[in-house]
Order: C-alpha cells, then sequence, then structure tokens
C-alpha cells in the first residue's frame, strides 16, 4: 500500500497529533482508492467527511465507475443530506446519524450541544439541518468545479486533498 509523507517541521499549520491524524486518513483514502480501482480497472477518488469538533468520521464514499456525475464528494454529501433529511422527517432532529453503506464505514452519531439547555427545536435543527457545516473533508483527489462548488454551498469548512488536477481542478 502506498502512503504519503507530511514535512511536519516549522511553519505547519498543525500540532504533530493533527498531522498524524490526517496523514491517517490520507492514506486510508489511498488504500480505498486503490482497492476500488483494482476491482473497476479505472482510478476512483474517495473521501472523508469528518465533524471535527468530534473527530468523528461521517461519511466514507468513493466515485460511482458507472456514473459519470456521481463522484465520491458528490455522493458523500448526498449521504448526509439524506440522513439529515430522514432525522427532520421525524426522528429527533438534535441526532445525526450517518448510516453505512458498503464503504461509508461510521457508525458515527453526533448530538448537539445545548446552550444552558434553553434553545428551541428550531434553533437546533438550523444547527444541523444545514448539510455539512464546520465539516472537513479529505479528498484523494482535488476537486472538480462541480464538486467545489458543492463544498461551497454545503459549507465545508476545510478541505484536505492529495493530488492536484492539472485540467479541470
Amino acid at each position: 500500500s502506498s502512503g504519503i509523507n507530511a514535512d511536519t517541521g516549522a511553519g505547519t499549520n498543525f500540532s504533530e497529533t493533527e498531522t498524524n491524524t490526517i496523514m491517517s486518513r490520507i492514506n486510508r483514502l489511498l488504500e480505498l482508492s486503490e482497492r476500488k480501482s483494482k476491482e473497476h480497472s479505472m482510478f476512483i477518488n474517495a473521501t472523508i467527511i469528518v465533524d471535527p469538533k468530534t473527530n468523528t468520521e461521517l461519511v466514507t464514499s468513493t466515485t460511482d465507475h458507472l456514473d459519470f456525475l456521481r463522484h465520491a464528494t458528490m455522493d458523500g454529501i448526498d449521504t448526509i443530506a439524506q440522513s439529515q433529511n430522514k432525522s427532520s422527517a421525524g426522528k429527533n432532529s438534535s441526532e445525526l446519524e450517518i448510516c453505512p453503506v458498503e464503504e461509508k464505514v461510521c457508525p458515527a452519531k453526533r448530538k448537539l450541544q445545548q446552550n444552558n439547555g434553553e434553545q428551541s427545536k428550531k434553533s437546533k435543527a438550523s444547527e444541523v439541518d444545514y448539510l455539512c457545516t464546520g465539516y472537513d473533508i479529505y479528498l484523494l483527489q482535488e476537486p472538480c468545479v462541480m464538486c467545489a462548488m458543492a463544498l461551497v454551498h454545503s459549507r465545508i469548512k476545510r478541505i484536505f486533498f492529495c493530488r492536484t488536477r492539472e485540467e479541470f481542478g
């Protein structure tokens, strides 16, 4: 399995622990992509969406090799949107549960923190119901223009990627 080395020397904005966490996730992306790419005999991009407040991986996804518009980034955002839609359609909207689907490996739940126990249900829902507000995304490859706009609109906080796109990046 191939890996990437990070320079953890002076000038970095991340602690050694943060750098190790970032590199661990990137190495997982590489392993996932290699496995999927071998299965389908073509390059398959991979993503992980993380809640940095809890350091919880919410979604892991890969590009759909049969649908050229179903990029790993779009699939991850869509999975979170579907989960939030389900929670607002009857479940307690103060919980966000991302259900595992093959490579979406995260049996994680995220509970909203309450401000002195006095928030209304409406204000609780507004904190969680707008897609990926405040989340981090790890990508194997720099997002294309379509995915970059989806990340902007879903309010992703930070983007980490390994490989730049020479064209269309």
